[in-house]
């Protein structure tokens, strides 16, 4: 089987401080079964990282990371 991470990332910006920026999102893995079928698993403790702060998604795939004002990137480490 094929797998496929699927990195889907929401991006929310805090009215109150235009500097501080919230990081949302799910990890899932993508498998496609005999019938041709694609099926999707959340991935739990993923890291998730902006080179400053690193968090884990949780046993659903979902996360959330405040990211510092200097940060450029987000990166994704699979387990």
């Amino acid at each position: 089987m094929r797998y496929i991470i699927t990195f889907f990332v929401i991006v929310f910006f805090l009215s109150l401080e235009a500097s501080c920026r919230v990081v949302e999102g799910t990890v899932t893995s993508i498998s496609t079964n005999k019938k041709g079928h694609n099926i999707e698993v959340p991935m739990g403790n993923v890291l998730i990282s902006d080179g400053y702060t690193v968090c884990k998604t949780d046993q659903n795939g979902r996360y959330s990371i405040s990211l510092n004002p200097d940060a450029t990137f987000i990166t994704l480490t699979q387990p």
